[in-house]
């Protein structure tokens, strides 16, 4: 899986094309991959509960409809897909 800031723990949105690096203090592009310091950030679609119906939707633990990139910090029933 590509490592993009986008995806980065650290990583602060300012609108849908750039956000601000907590770790490197500077402005970077949403898309471009990560620097050496990436921290997955926890996000619907690499937890274990959810599961993908459409291409930008999905379900959390078969009942509740998921966006695949919403940020998952404060879920309590998060838990990593694979691990």
């Amino acid at each position: 899986m590509q490592k993009l800031h986008i995806d980065c723990e650290e990583y602060l949105a300012i609108d849908v094309f750039k956000g601000f690096c907590s770790t490197k203090k500077m402005i970077v592009l949403a898309d471009e991959e990560g620097c050496e310091d990436f921290k997955q950030a926890k996000k619907c679609r690499i937890c274990k509960h959810f599961t993908p119906t459409e291409e930008y939707l999905g379900v959390c633990m078969g009942k509740a409809t998921a966006y695949p990139d919403l940020l998952a910090r404060t879920c309590n029933d998060f838990e990593w897909k694979g691990k």
